[in-house]
C-alpha cells in the first residue's frame, strides 16, 4: 500500500493523527500489510514493478522485520485512585487524574470517596459523578464512603456505584469506623452484587475477615503492604473464604530506605526489604494490582508531610519492566490489571477498548511526574521498559504517541452506561470486532476504502455478527509484521 500522510512547514499536524489516511495507514500496520509513506520510496517502488512485471518476490523473514516489539494489551483497570475533586483540586482534578491514567495505558478507574465533602450520600455522589461526567478522559466509576450512620441509606445508590470503602485504619481522610458493631452492619446491608473494600493493616485486617466470614460474605483488601498482611491473605485463602487483595507498585518495588524522609509518608508505610519480598513470594495470592494513586504536592510534601504518592501515570511501565526482568509474566500483569478486577468488582466490557505499548523502549522517569497535577513522583529517575504508545477507549482513538485526542468528559461512567447494541455498521480502523479479526488484511483495507469513499461496490456487504465474549488476554502482535500471503498489488 502506498499511502503518503500530509506535511506543513515541514512538520506532521497534530490533526494528521485522525484523517481517514492516518486510519487507513494504521489498519495496514495493525494487518501486516506492506506499507510505503515516503514519495521517493513510492516513485522508486512504482519503477519497480514496471521493472520486474509483477508484485516483487518477498521473504518475510527477512523482507519485513522490525526493531519494535509492540503488543496489544486489554483496556487496564485501576481500581484504586484519588481524584481529590471536589475538595482538593490543587492536588489533582478530574481532568488531570484521568489525562495521566490514560497516557498509563489505563482505560478505566475506580476513584475513591475520601474527597471533601465525602461521597457518603446521594447529594455527594451527584456532584462528584458530574464532575467526572464532564471533565474525565478515560472511563470511570465512583466508590461509596462508609459512615456510622449511613449504612441504611446506601442500597439504593450501591448499583450506580463501583462499591463501598470502609477506612477501618488512620489515614488521610475523615471516614474512620472504629467501632465493630458498625462494620457488621455494613456487610449486613450492603447489597451482595457489590464488593466491600477496605483499608485495614495488621491487626485490624484479621478483625475484618473475621467479620466477613461471620456474615458469609467476600471482602477486597487494599494495599496489602508487608508480611503480615500477606500471610494473614494467604491463610484466609487457604481456608476458603473469599477473601481479595491488592497491592500498589510502591510496596511492591519500594523499601522506606528508597524514598527521602520527607517524601516517604504513605498508608500504609512503606516496608523493609523483607516485607517486599514476602510480597513477591506470594505473587499467586495477590488478586489485583492498583496504584492507590493519591497525589500531594511536592510542596506540601517536603512542609506538613501528607500521606500519599501519584503512580497512576507510571504504574504500567514500571510492571512492564519486571516483565523484562522475567520476575513477571504478561500473562500476570494483565491478570492483574483487566481480568480479575473485571470479575471480583463485577465490571462491563469497554468494549472495542485496548492499549499498545512498545515492549523496546528504555526511558527514565521524570522528575516532573507527568500529566498529575502533584508533578512529582517517588519512581523519578528510575529506568524502565515499555512505553504506551496508542490508547483506544470504545472504539476511539484516544491517546498516540503522548498526544491527546479526546476532550475532556470524553470518559463515562461505566455503572450508568447501558450495554451498547452490536449492529451491522462497518468496523472502525484499528477497532477490535469480530468482523475486523476475521477478514482478511487486503479485504479489510479494501472494504473500510469502498467505505470511506461512498460506495459499496468493491466488497460485498457485511453480514450479521453474533455477539462473543470479549477474550480476556490479546496475543501480541507486531506493529509491521510480516503478511501472511503475498498482497495482489
Amino acid at each position: 500500500m502506498i499511502n503518503l500522510p500530509i506535511k506543513g512547514s515541514g512538520a506532521y499536524r497534530v490533526s494528521a493523527f485522525r484523517t481517514h489516511g492516518y486510519r487507513t495507514r494504521r489498519m495496514a500496520i495493525d494487518n501486516g500489510i506492506p506499507l510505503i509513506t515516503d514519495i521517493k520510496c513510492a516513485k522508486l517502488f512504482v519503477e519497480a514493478l514496471r521493472l520486474v512485471k509483477g508484485p516483487p518476490l518477498m521473504h518475510p523473514q527477512v523482507d519485513c522485520l522490525t526493531s519494535h516489539q509492540v503488543v496489544r494489551l486489554p483496556g487496564l483497570i485501576d481500581v484504586h485512585v484519588h481524584m481529590r475533586e471536589p475538595g482538593a483540586c490543587h492536588k489533582e482534578t478530574w481532568t488531570s487524574g484521568t489525562l495521566a491514567a490514560l497516557a498509563g495505558g489505563i482505560t478505566c478507574v475506580l476513584a475513591m470517596p475520601n474527597t471533601n465533602p465525602p461521597c457518603v450520600g446521594n447529594a455527594e455522589f451527584n456532584t462528584v459523578n458530574d464532575l467526572a461526567e464532564s471533565q474525565a478522559y478515560c472511563d470511570y466509576a465512583l466508590y461509596l464512603g462508609a459512615t456510622a450512620n449511613n449504612s441504611d441509606k446506601l442500597a439504593e445508590l450501591a448499583p450506580t456505584a463501583a462499591g463501598l470503602k470502609m477506612y477501618l485504619n488512620e489515614t488521610f481522610a475523615a471516614l474512620k469506623l472504629d467501632n465493630v458493631t458498625d462494620w457488621i452492619k455494613h456487610f449486613n446491608t450492603f447489597p451482595r452484587d457489590r464488593m466491600i473494600v477496605c483499608h485495614a493493616e495488621r491487626q485490624t485486617l484479621a478483625a475484618v475477615i473475621g467479620v466477613a466470614a461471620i456474615t458469609n460474605r467476600p471482602v477486597h483488601f487494599c494495599h496489602v503492604s508487608n508480611a503480615e498482611e500477606i500471610g494473614i491473605i494467604c491463610e484466609a485463602k487457604r481456608n476458603g473464604l473469599a477473601v481479595t487483595c491488592e497491592v500498589a507498585p510502591h510496596h511492591l518495588l519500594l523499601t522506606k530506605d528508597d524514598v527521602p524522609e520527607q517524601l516517604r509518608a504513605v498508608k500504609p508505610p512503606l516496608g523493609t526489604a523483607e516485607d517486599v519480598q514476602a510480597l513477591w513470594d506470594n505473587l499467586k495470592s495477590i488478586d489485583c494490582f492498583a496504584t492507590d494513586h493519591a497525589p500531594h504536592t511536592l510542596e506540601e510534601k517536603e512542609t506538613s508531610g501528607p500521606p500519599g504518592f501519584p503512580g497512576v501515570e507510571v504504574m504500567l511501565p514500571l510492571l512492564l519492566t519486571e516483565v523484562a526482568k522475567k520476575r513477571l509474566t504478561m500473562e500476570d500483569l494483565i491478570e492483574r490489571l483487566y481480568t480479575n478486577p473485571k470479575r471480583i468488582f463485577g465490571l462491563p466490557d469497554q468494549p472495542n477498548t485496548y492499549v499498545e505499548v512498545d515492549l523496546s523502549e528504555e526511558w527514565t522517569i521524570p522528575t516532573d511526574g507527568g500529566f498529575s497535577k502533584a508533578k512529582w513522583t517517588p519512581f523519578a529517575g528510575r529506568k524502565v521498559s515499555g512505553r504506551v504508545r496508542r490508547v483506544v477507549i470504545r472504539g476511539e482513538e484516544a491517546f498516540i504517541d503522548g498526544q491527546v485526542l479526546v476532550k475532556p468528559g470524553f470518559g463515562r461512567n461505566i455503572r450508568m452506561e447501558p450495554t451498547p447494541r452490536r449492529t451491522q455498521r462497518l468496523p472502525s480502523i484499528g477497532g477490535d470486532s469480530d468482523a475486523f479479526q476475521m477478514e482478511g488484511p487486503y479485504k479489510s483495507v479494501m472494504r473500510e476504502l469502498a467505505y470511506r469513499r461512498g460506495s459499496g461496490a468493491l466488497l460485498a456487504p457485511l453480514k450479521p455478527i453474533s455477539a462473543r465474549t470479549p477474550a480476556a488476554y490479546m496475543p501480541p502482535r507486531k506493529t509491521d509484521s510480516p503478511p501472511t500471503s503475498v498482497p495482489p498489488w
